[in-house]
């Protein structure tokens, strides 16, 4: 097992003369927030809300992103297109609410005036009645039901079930897929007008035979894409935003540049350096650096993805929440709680794609580790304990959520919201439909959501190559919180928000020895 000390993370610096490669070589959550993987969170597009978008390109490379947005239900893929940054570039985009999509469902979709090159087309495209819209002058692409809208879910509840309504709020991931050089380059370049200068020819390159293999380089492993996003409300006056997650060193030599309508890469596409079947997470736990190495002898399904997934990985997530309130102030609190790989150990379910091929369920043994349940109507729920503090270290223990679930509380969702003191048909600030609520007493304190029924039972991912266990949930996402101070004296509507990220922290056993710690 490769245990290293806090010494270690320094040498990894300078891996290459100390023969340390296998240590610098490996996927990392970056803290300084550049990657070559950025997930976001979540994007809501319910109650008036939308979602900016933007990511950048730090470095004097043009890049090949593949830009994928997954609803929140089962991350179930809903629209995904090719984006060309050029050298030093932003792109921005807009997430927001179609009133009638299928079925008469609202829908929704993302629209973009940002000229850099994607592929499809969807600033200049033409109207097509089905992925492609317009408002005004304005054209949009549609989020699609495709991946979803045939599963074997129950006939009563398969109407909303395969709608189109399952798109307005989700999460985003980012992948770097190679290096663009040459005239590549050239093409997706913008000019002087501010326009790239041969995006057709880019376009036109994957209809005539595929991109030009000299035209691009496997990616290097450094993270130089960042982003961001804001959470609108337009009628409330209320904006919120947060920083992508940046995942570092997730391929160093593979070509993931496929063709557009193709759905890889995914997240199972992490390597490390030479190494096509196994990757390798450094993950630091109590100071000390941990590297766990997963490849195809460690399991079934999506073996890789474990790398990623152990990034994430924590018993409890833990924030604060404000209910201060009084006849005229009134403090709102939800939090976000994502899971940004649990499609790998939970769909069971292929689907046919837009072209008739059939594409392969993502665990076909599942559920695996550390999730319990498959996907079915209600989710694939994880069983929680709630655990609620005010600022005086008063608490209430393993308080539910209500109303309670039959057999305790539990997160079913891949993207979700926990609300506290709510009650209706959505949560008052996101407007997320897939919410779980906790009542307190406390109108200000933390929280503590953990994983599994009891400590004893704390979900356990599959053990590496080399014997280490992460346990808890690969989990992601904020707390944000609104004040409404109604109108003021100059008849202002006065609403103050905020957002921060969840803490958390890292557990990992040994296998081998049964030690409480990896290190």
């Amino acid at each position: 097992m490769k245990k290293n000390g806090l010494t270690s993370a320094v040498i990894a610096g300078i891996a290459g003369v100390a023969g340390f490669g296998s240590i610098a070589d490996a996927v990392n959550l970056n803290p300084d927030g550049l990657g070559q993987v950025l997930i976001y969170p979540y994007y809501t597009t319910q109650s008036g809300n939308d979602t900016l978008i933007s990511v950048v390109n730090t470095s004097d490379v043009a890049k090949a992103v593949k830009v994928r947005f997954l609803e929140g239900r089962n991350s179930r893929e809903v629209l995904d297109f090719h984006l060309y940054l050029s050298r030093f570039d932003v792109w921005t985009a807009g997430i927001f609410s179609i009133p009638e999509g299928a079925l008469g469902y609202p829908g929704a979709g993302v629209y973009t005036r940002d000229r850099s090159c994607t592929v499809p087309d969807i600033v200049t495209a033409t109207p097509d009645g089905d992925m492609i819209g317009q408002i005004g002058d304005v054209t949009y692409a549609t989020f699609v039901n495709y991946a979803y809208a045939h599963l074997d879910h129950s006939a009563a509840a398969a109407d909303l079930l395969s709608s189109v309504e399952r798109t307005r709020e989700g999460y985003i991931e980012m992948i770097e897929m190679a290096n663009i050089i040459g005239a590549g380059a050239t093409w997706v370049t913008h000019g002087a007008t501010g326009v790239p200068t041969n995006c057709a020819a880019a376009r036109a390159a994957w209809d005539t035979g595929g991109w030009p293999p000299a035209l691009q380089e496997n990616p290097t492993g450094q993270g130089e894409l960042f982003g961001n996003a804001m959470i609108v409300n337009a009628a409330r006056g209320t904006v919120v935003g947060y920083a992508a997650d940046a995942i570092e060193g997730f391929n160093y030599s593979a070509d993931l540049h496929q063709a557009p309508g193709n759905v890889e890469p995914n997240l199972n596409d992490v390597n490390d350096l030479g190494m096509a079947f196994q990757a390798t997470a450094n993950v630091f736990e109590f100071g000390r650096l941990i590297s766990a190495t997963y490849d195809l002898t460690t399991g079934v399904g999506f073996p890789k993805v474990d790398a990623i997934s152990a990034l994430y990985a924590t018993p409890h997530v833990i924030n604060e929440y404000y209910l201060d309130g009084n006849e005229t102030i009134q403090g709102t609190s939800e939090w976000v709680v994502t899971f940004p790989t649990k499609r790998f150990y939970v769909d069971d379910n292929p689907f046919v794609d837009a072209s008739g091929n059939t594409q392969p369920s993502y665990s076909p043994n599942a559920p695996i580790a550390p999730f319990a349940n498959t996907f079915w109507n209600n989710g694939a729920c994880e069983s929680v304990q709630i655990t609620v503090y005010d600022r005086e270290e008063r608490t209430e223990r393993r308080n539910n959520f209500s109303p309670p679930r039959p057999g305790g509380s539990a997160l079913c969702w891949e993207a979700q919201v926990v609300t506290f003191n709510q009650s209706g048909d959505s949560s008052n600030i996101l407007g997320s439909t897939y919410f779980q609520n906790i009542a307190t007493p406390f109108s200000a304190g933390w929280a503590r959501i953990s994983f599994g029924n009891s400590s004893a039972t704390v979900p356990r991912m599959r053990a590496a190559r080399d014997g280490e266990v992460f346990r808890g949930l690969p989990v992601t996402g904020f707390f944000v919180a609104n004040y409404d101070n109604g109108v003021n004296d100059s008849g202002v509507l006065a609403n103050y928000t905020s957002l921060f990220r969840h803490r958390t922290m890292r557990d990992c056993v040994d296998e081998d020895t049964g030690q409480a710690t990896c290190s």
